[in-house]
């Protein structure tokens, strides 16, 4: 289920009119947020560490800006 909704939520990014113009690293960025995503939705919400990787994947494409 966690695949699903990950899944799902990576075709909606990768079908939006920006995707292409993205680097490597907010794609990943992205990518990576849309599993945690997966995750907190299938399981347990309340799980701070998942919420804690999403800011950090943010963070390391904000400080390359």
């Amino acid at each position: 289920e966690v695949a699903r909704i990950a899944q799902n939520r990576k075709d909606a990014m990768k079908a939006s009119p920006n995707w292409d113009s993205l680097t490597p690293a907010m794609k990943e960025s992205l990518e990576a947020q849309a599993n945690k995503i997966g995750r907190i939705l299938n399981g347990d919400p309340f799980y701070a560490d998942n919420w804690h990787d999403i800011a950090g994947y943010a963070q390391l494409v904000e400080q390359t800006l």
